[in-house]
């Protein structure tokens, strides 16, 4: 059981860093950070399929890589993240 947990846990930590929510996106994308605007423009990017998102309900998550390849999180960054 205890191993399990362990387990449990590791992926649920995995899935948090490995998906960002709109506003996560919007942060690491613009520096302006979070606005109306940039949450228009990262929905606009999802519907045209140029990013690739989750959708839940009505709530979007985005593949970390998916603002790596757009140049809003450098690889190293990145890297340290996953470990």
């Amino acid at each position: 059981m205890h191993r399990h947990h362990h387990l449990v846990m590791g992926l649920q930590r995995m899935a948090t860093n490995a998906l960002l929510t709109v506003r996560e996106a919007c942060d690491a994308l613009f520096g302006e950070g979070y606005s109306e605007a940039s949450r228009k423009r990262v929905r606009r990017w999802i519907k045209d399929g140029q990013i690739a998102a989750i959708q839940d309900g009505s709530r979007w998550f985005i593949p970390r890589a998916e603002i790596v390849k757009l140049g809003g999180i450098d690889e190293q960054t990145q890297s340290s993240m996953d470990a």
